[in-house]
């Protein structure tokens, strides 16, 4: 795992290489402190750290940094991944899965306490090579393409949603994974736009009735985009009436079609500056 990765020949000067990278962010610190002591806090932040470190590095991840905040994570570099965001996106997953368990675990130690750990991955060309200055420095990857895993990773929050890839992790992983898509956005007005999608799971993991209320949400997408706003809430609807648990894309989507509806807006459809905030 890291440690062989830690022994791979690394280009100091740096080279541009498509890569795939994974972000893990515990965005609930203050709610944590409030029901935890300092000693409590620590032991519970590293026990989501150390699970969601070894999801990702396990399935052939490098890891890149882990502290009191997240984690950063590695697929192609410094050892090469021919196949790396299908193992991104499966690490994710799995990441997704152990945090489930733990907060069940957590809620039975700490009623009422639990960790929001979400997980984004992108992937793209990125600037690869020994970053870092005479007193501290390392292997590392820097470019647009790095920021943009950690605002997938912070748009989780916008969208009630888990885990989130960019529009090329998807395209890499699409013959392997099960997602929907979420929105269309710009990074910059102006640029072209991406398509993010929430990954689900992969196909082995999928039910009829799970594929039917992918499908549901995918069709309200994209009634949605031709500003069928009736229509789009109608499959929303149907796709909310099926599952027996939370689906805040689901919630997210019907909210503000209602929303528009109640405003009677036309414009302001995407949510570029929630994202440029980020």
């Amino acid at each position: 795992g890291g440690g062989g990765a830690g022994r791979a020949e690394v280009c100091v000067e740096g080279l541009w290489q498509e890569l795939s990278r994974g972000v893990c962010d515990i965005f609930n610190p203050p709610q944590l402190m409030a029901g935890l002591d300092a000693t409590g806090y620590t032991a519970v932040t590293n026990r989501f750290l150390h699970a969601a470190t070894d999801a990702l590095v396990e399935q052939g991840g490098t890891l890149a940094a882990c502290d009191g905040e997240g984690v950063r994570v590695l697929f192609g570099a410094p050892l090469p991944v021919a196949n790396h965001a299908v193992v991104a996106c499966r690490g994710a997953l799995a990441v997704a899965r152990q945090v489930r368990q733990l907060n069940q675990e957590l809620e039975a130690e700490h009623p009422g306490v639990a960790c929001d750990l979400r997980v984004g991955v992108n992937s793209g060309e990125m600037a690869v090579g020994h970053f870092g200055s005479r007193r501290l420095g390392g292997f590392g990857v820097a470019g647009e393409e790095v920021a943009f895993a950690r605002r997938l990773c912070a748009a989780n929050l916008i969208y009630g949603s888990n885990v989130l890839i960019g529009a090329r992790t998807f395209e890499l992983a699409e013959s392997s994974v099960e997602a929907r898509p979420l929105e269309l956005l710009r990074r910059r007005i102006g640029e072209n736009w991406l398509e993010v999608y929430e990954l689900l799971g992969e196909p082995q993991d999928m039910t009829p009735d799970t594929l039917a209320r992918r499908d549901l949400f995918w069709t309200g997408v994209i009634f949605y985009r031709e500003k069928r706003l009736a229509d789009a809430l109608e499959k929303f609807s149907e796709a909310r009436a099926t599952t027996g648990h939370a689906d805040g894309p689901l919630e997210f989507y019907i909210n503000r079609i209602k929303q528009l509806q109640h405003n009677k807006a036309t414009t302001d459809w995407e949510t570029t500056r929630l994202l440029n905030s980020l």
